[in-house]
């Protein structure tokens, strides 16, 4: 049972936990990892199930898929350029690594090559961060290419005193009018 003089201390320091609690919170950043990649033929053309996928691993051990997708059809010296696939994350559960599983099949019976490379994000503070990597696709040219970049994610938004609205983020500012509130 609990004395009075515990259950005030209690009520006294309830506010300051829920206080500190949010500071915490906010102080939590948010960071976009984005990659583009070039996947290179190599040898046969790559058929029947060719494939690759791209994941994150966090700091806590889950994956989070990037991208993943078929490569049947890629010819010898051949190069296929992918669209940017972009994730969030936050600073208390950052990227560590980026694993590349791929997949080469020369035929419905054969499997080329098959394995993961993985590429480990250095120790530390990363919140900017842009490299190029080759050779994480095997069973592909060693010239595949991914380029990962890591930025601050920022997704504002301010309303400015004659009501239109600024959506702030990353690539630029866009202003459009929105409806006004009625007093």
């Amino acid at each position: 049972m609990k004395t009075m003089t515990q259950r005030v201390l209690l009520l006294l320091f309830l506010p300051l936990l829920a206080f500190t609690s949010r500071l915490s919170a906010q102080n939590t950043a948010v960071y976009e990892l984005t990659v583009d990649y070039g996947i290179m033929g190599f040898g046969n053309t790559a058929t029947c199930g060719s494939n690759y996928e791209i994941n994150a691993i966090m700091q806590n051990g889950s994956t989070n898929l990037i991208a993943s997708g078929s490569l049947d059809g890629l010819n010898d010296g051949e190069v296929w350029y992918f669209p940017p696939q972009t994730i969030t994350f936050t600073s208390d559960n950052p990227v560590i690594r980026i694993a590349v599983w791929s997949k080469r099949k020369t035929s419905c019976s054969k499997t080329a090559a098959a394995g993961e490379i993985d590429y480990l994000l250095p120790v530390g503070n990363i919140s900017w961060f842009d490299v190029n990597v080759g050779g994480l696709f095997t069973g592909y040219h060693l010239e595949s290419n991914m380029h990962i970049t890591i930025k601050p994610a920022s997704i504002s938004t301010a309303t400015p005193a004659n009501g239109d609205v600024i959506n702030i983020n990353r690539t630029g500012s866009t202003l459009y009018s929105s409806p006004k509130a009625e007093h």
